[in-house]
């Protein structure tokens, strides 16, 4: 399946993906152009991880055109669930259910 129109990959500044694995293989957004041959796996510039850690570039200019694709991931579930639960147990909130 493809969401977005391939003239839109092809043609932004930078484009960022929640986990390139997972992207490269599941989204067609990227797989057709790759298939194609009008976008590389090396056009990718980089994870959001990274780029929160500051190990990948983000935004240099106003007028740069970034593109962030996000497809999920349990992990970044896991690791939001946790945030959330950590911040409720903080601020004292919140309902323990039983199963």
């Amino acid at each position: 399946m493809q969401e977005i129109d391939g003239y839109i990959l092809i043609n932004s500044d930078k484009v960022y993906v929640d986990t390139r694995d997972v992207v490269l293989n599941e989204s067609g957004d990227f797989i057709i152009p790759i298939n194609e041959n009008k976008f590389s796996e090396d056009d990718v510039t980089g994870e959001l991880g990274k780029v929160i850690m500051g190990k990948v570039p983000s935004r240099e200019k106003d007028d740069e055109i970034t593109l962030f694709k996000t497809v999920g991931s349990g992990v970044l579930d896991v690791v939001t669930a946790r945030r959330i639960y950590e911040k409720a147990l903080e601020k004292e909130i919140g309902e323990i259910i039983e199963f």
